[in-house]
């Protein structure tokens, strides 16, 4: 299995037709330990065989789908289960031959593969799995195809009895808006977000929590205001410490989006900040320590969004952080190599004022 291309690449087409694809067939049903190396090798295989120009597509479309239909939809011998990590390998064969597939023909050989394992009810590892291709095969598959097959089975999949199939519709959601329209991420890709960050699962929430700055990318001012301001606060009203923890650390990169001149409509991020620092520093745990490190790095750009007149309701958010009890390097560590940028934002008054307030 491992000299698989080196044969083909020495026989040449006419064997490999005769002799290497039945060699293949056969060995990759005897024992999963050949068929994971087989897959080991697949990309080196596929780029051996499309060598032979186009007599040899066959061989991709015919042969190797069907091969790996085997595997990832027939699933007699409970794979997924069994061995995830040759599971993952297939799939990323799957993806890697997808780029040689023909356009009209990627709908009836790669995305049927796809599509049954995402319509199995039965197994719930085949619909994670089916959900992590959809977010990896969208920049080979036309367009179209795309929006009448695959995104109403995303839609389906926000509703899925399983947590982990809705966690996974989560972690490939950024993949997918990136390859939409912006009218189509606007009407069907947005709402599935919206219901994702609404999960009664934390640890969906949290992934859900944690794309936020990506999904913001895409939204222009209006809907950041009317539909993504709302799921934020709907985050910050998460009490589990793992969310709040995912929340705190985005902050940064979120308010770094939007726009400052629009800082009055958003005077809600800064009381979440300063609530959040109070509460988290009246406790000495250590997972209460880990979130205000992450405020502590926060600090500057939130300062920055809000500017020098925020000064005065920040102020006893840094010195809460600064005074830390318990003397944390995770917190004093990023605002001391803040200094000079705080300095730069409130202005040299307020920084001499302040200097000065610190000699008294």
């Amino acid at each position: 299995m491992e000299n698989i291309p080196f044969y083909v690449k020495t026989l040449g087409f006419k064997e490999t037709v005769e002799y290497i694809v039945p060699i293949i067939s056969d060995l990759t049903r005897e024992k999963e330990i050949i068929s994971s190396k087989f897959f080991e090798i697949f990309p080196k295989f596929v780029d051996e065989i499309i060598k032979f120009g186009d007599k040899s597509y066959f061989i991709l479309k015919d042969y190797l789908v069907k091969l790996i239909s085997e595997f990832l939809v027939d699933n007699n011998n409970n794979i997924y289960k069994k061995n995830p990590s040759m599971v993952k390998q297939i799939m990323d064969g799957l993806v890697y031959l997808s780029k040689y597939i023909k356009s009209e023909d990627k709908g009836e050989s790669v995305l049927a593969i796809v599509i049954k394992m995402a319509q199995d009810d039965d197994d719930e590892l085949k619909r994670v799995a089916s959900m992590s291709l959809f977010g990896a095969l969208i920049p080979y598959v036309d367009k179209d195809y795309f929006r009448l097959f695959i995104i109403p089975q995303v839609k389906s999949f926000a509703d899925d009895p399983s947590g982990n199939v809705r966690k996974e519709v989560a972690n490939q959601l950024c993949n997918i808006s990136q390859n939409v329209s912006k009218e189509i991420f606007k009407k069907r890709i947005l709402p599935v977000y919206q219901k994702l960050s609404k999960d009664t699962l934390w640890f969906v929430k949290k992934v859900a929590v944690e794309i936020l700055p990506k999904i913001t990318k895409l939204c222009d001012n209006n809907i950041i205001l009317k539909n993504i301001m709302p799921i934020f606060k709907n985050f910050a009203n998460e009490e589990k410490l793992e969310v709040k923890l995912s929340v705190v650390e985005t902050l940064g990169e979120f308010i770094s989006l939007l726009d400052k001149k629009e800082s009055n409509n958003f005077t809600d991020l800064l009381d979440f900040y300063i609530k959040t620092v109070q509460k988290f520093s009246e406790k000495n745990k250590r997972e209460y320590k880990l979130i205000l490190s992450k405020c502590a790095f926060n600090f500057p750009a939130i300062l920055d969004f809000f500017g020098k007149d925020s000064w005065s309701k920040l102020k006893p958010s840094f010195i809460i952080m600064a005074n830390d009890k318990e003397k944390d390097e995770r917190i004093k560590l990023p605002l001391a190599s803040a200094i000079g940028d705080i300095a730069d934002i409130i202005g040299p008054e307020l920084t001499e004022e302040e200097d000065r307030k610190s000699v008294v």
